[in-house]
């Protein structure tokens, strides 16, 4: 089980990118529209199958969503959050899951502070909240040969 990528959208704008590996054949696309297209296909399904789908199966990869909305004003629509991971085929779901609300309620207490919430905001590499996302994510990342290499080298 390998995690290779991990995103967090608002409103659609990626503003937090993690990638642990590279992904084949998606090297070329930016990270902003890899976000933008794993939204758009979140959203789509959610449409037209009228639910919410948690896991997409690819051929080589596995990705797990999860999703929050946020009401902040009546007059305005709600603020969607959509954190995502990128694994290959035996990505454990459930546990995915469980890290992924992990990370959003993180990210909501941090920010919905925030005076303007319609406001996308990239969280930068190095930040404390990045500190705090590596420590909940741990290891998980990590393939089988690295972490045997962490242990004897």
């Amino acid at each position: 089980m390998v995690l290779y990528e991990l995103g967090l959208l608002k409103n659609g704008m990626l503003i937090y990118e993690k990638s642990f590996y590279h992904l084949k054949n998606l090297r070329r696309i930016s990270q902003e529209t890899k976000g933008q297209f794993l939204d758009a296909i979140f959203n789509m399904t959610k449409v037209s199958m009228s639910e919410k789908i948690n896991t997409l199966k690819l051929k080589q990869y596995k990705i797990v969503f999860k999703e929050k909305e946020r009401l902040i004003d009546d007059s305005q629509p709600a603020v969607i959050y959509l954190v995502y991971v990128i694994g290959d085929k035996r990505l454990n779901t459930k546990f995915c899951s469980k890290i992924l609300e992990t990370l959003l309620d993180l990210y909501l207490s941090e920010f919905e502070k925030n005076a303007n919430p319609y406001v996308a905001e990239k969280i930068k590499e190095g930040s404390d909240l990045d500190e705090k996302i590596s420590k909940i994510i741990g290891d998980f990342y990590a393939t089988s040969i690295d972490r045997m290499s962490d242990l004897f080298f």
